[in-house]
C-alpha cells in the first residue's frame, strides 16, 4: 500500500509539473517596445509630429515621411505626406509595416496585405488578395510579399524585371525590395537577386549559403552571416560596412545603411550630407534602426517587455484539480 501511495503522489507531481510546463510554453512572447528617435534631414517637415510614448515595436522610413507600429498593432504616419499619409489605415491588429518611396504596405493579423499611397504602376491597386502572407516589403514603386509556404509574389513597377523575373517555387524565408532590384533568402541561407543591376547590386551578390538577413537599398545591398558579419555590395561609397561580427540587424537605405550590435548600439555608414550617419544616437538598448532617403529612425527600449498572463488559468487549475481528484479517488477504491 505504501508503494501505491508513493506512486500516486509521484504521478500527481509529474502531471502537475507537465501541466505547468505546457502552460509556460503556451505563453505568448511579448515583443520589446520603446520610444522613437529620428535624425538627419528635417526639411519638408520630416520630424514634425513624430509620435511620443514607449509603445512602438517597428519603424520604417519613406521618402519624406515615416511609419511606426505600436504594440497593439496601430499605425502612425507623419512627415511630408501626400496620399501616402491621407489614407493611413485606422484600427489596430496590424503586425508589420513597410514604407516604399511614396506608398506603404501593412500586414494584418490574418495575413492579408493593405496598401495605400502613390499608386503609380499599380503599386497599391495590384496588391494581391488572400490571407496567406507572412512578410511584405515595399521598394521604390514595386513590392514583394512572402506566403506561408515560402512563395514570392511581386507587383508594381517592372522596368528592370524586378517583378517579372521573380524566382518561382517555394521555400523562401525572406524578401527585400530595393529601388529597382529585389532580393530573397532561401531556406539554406542562399541569396537570390534579380532586377536592375546598374551598380552590380544583383550580380555582385555573395555566393554560398548560411546568410540570415538581407536588405536592398537603392543601388546597394546588405546581407548578414550566421556569425553576425555584414556583407555589402553594389554602388561604391555605400558599401563600406563595418568589419567584425556580432551584428544582429541590418538595414539599407537610399544612400546610407544602419546596423545593430548585440547590445543594441547603432552603427551607420554611407552618405552623410544631412548627418544621417554622424547624427545617429549613441548608447545601447536600441531594438531597431531604419534609414530612409535623408533621414533615419530607431526605437530605443524604455521599458521591459510586459509579462504575459497565463492563458485560461482557471481552466488549467480545474484540470489539475480533476487529475489529482481522479488519482486520489482511484487510490481510495483500491
Amino acid at each position: 500500500m505504501k508503494k501505491t501511495g508513493t506512486f500516486q503522489r509521484t504521478a500527481i507531481g509529474l502531471l502537475a509539473a507537465l501541466l505547468l510546463i505546457s502552460l509556460l510554453c503556451a505563453m505568448p512572447v511579448a515583443a520589446e517596445a520603446g520610444e522613437i528617435l529620428i535624425w538627419g534631414d528635417d526639411r519638408y517637415a520630416r520630424f514634425n509630429d513624430t509620435p511620443t510614448g514607449n509603445e512602438f515595436i517597428q519603424v520604417d522610413a519613406g521618402l519624406d515621411y515615416s511609419l511606426a507600429l505600436t504594440e497593439d498593432g496601430s499605425i502612425f504616419e507623419w512627415g511630408m505626406c501626400a496620399g501616402e499619409c491621407n489614407d493611413t489605415p485606422t484600427g489596430n491588429g496590424f503586425t508589420q509595416i513597410a514604407a516604399g518611396w511614396s506608398h506603404n504596405l501593412a500586414l494584418t493579423e490574418n495575413g492579408s496585405i493593405v496598401a495605400w499611397g502613390w499608386d503609380r504602376y499599380g503599386a497599391c491597386s495590384d496588391t494581391p488578395t488572400g490571407n496567406e502572407f507572412i512578410q511584405a516589403s515595399a521598394g521604390y514603386a514595386h513590392n514583394l510579399a512572402l506566403t506561408e509556404d515560402g512563395m514570392i509574389v511581386a507587383w508594381g513597377w517592372d522596368r528592370d524585371g524586378q517583378c517579372s523575373d521573380t524566382p518561382t517555387g517555394n521555400g523562401f524565408t525572406q524578401v527585400s525590395a530595393g529601388y529597382a532590384h529585389s532580393l530573397a533568402l532561401t531556406e539554406d541561407g542562399t541569396i537570390v537577386a534579380w532586377g536592375g543591376d546598374l551598380e552590380r547590386q544583383c550580380t555582385g551578390a555573395p555566393t554560398g549559403n548560411g546568410f540570415t538577413q538581407i536588405s536592398a537599398g537603392e543601388f546597394h545591398s546588405l546581407a548578414l552571416t550566421e556569425d553576425g558579419t555584414i556583407v555589402a555590395w553594389g554602388a561604391d561609397g555605400f558599401c563600406d560596412a563595418p568589419t567584425g561580427n556580432g551584428f544582429i540587424q541590418i538595414s539599407a537605405g537610399e544612400f546610407n545603411s544602419l546596423a545593430l550590435t548585440k547590445d543594441g548600439t547603432i552603427v551607420a555608414w554611407g552618405d552623410d550630407h544631412f548627418s544621417q550617419c554622424s547624427g545617429a544616437p549613441t548608447g545601447d538598448g536600441f531594438i531597431q534602426a531604419n534609414p530612409g532617403n535623408f533621414h533615419s529612425l530607431a526605437i530605443k527600449v524604455t521599458k521591459p517587455p510586459a509579462v504575459p498572463e497565463f492563458p485560461s488559468l482557471s481552466v488549467s487549475l480545474l484540470l489539475v484539480a480533476g487529475v489529482v481528484g481522479s488519482l486520489l479517488l482511484g487510490r481510495q477504491i483500491h
